[in-house]
């Protein structure tokens, strides 16, 4: 899929002071593909930064196919003077 479009540089800076300019790039999140996706992508150092209402659509997505809580939790407690890290095995 070849997508084309006009470079369009952004009027604000990224954290690095480099330039930021209109993109797009491939999403993946736990290595399923969301697709290609709008975003901003700094010149200087490469970043890329998705807009909220991007992101939002991704996360509407990752919930629908159940993708939140794929991490283990750890559970921390306070043992004396230590503290105590217990992670499931499942």
């Amino acid at each position: 899929m070849v997508i084309k479009m006009q470079e369009e540089i952004l009027p604000y800076k990224c954290s690095c002071n480099g330039t930021l300019k209109k993109s797009h790039t491939q999403v993946e999140f736990y290595g399923i593909d969301f697709g290609v996706k709008e975003c901003e992508v700094c010149t200087k150092c490469g970043s890329e930064f998705l807009s909220d209402k991007t992101l939002e659509e991704i996360e509407r997505e990752v919930k629908k196919k159940g993708l939140f809580g794929l991490e283990k939790q750890a559970h921390i407690t306070k043992s004396g003077n230590s503290l105590v890290v217990r992670i499931p095995q499942r």
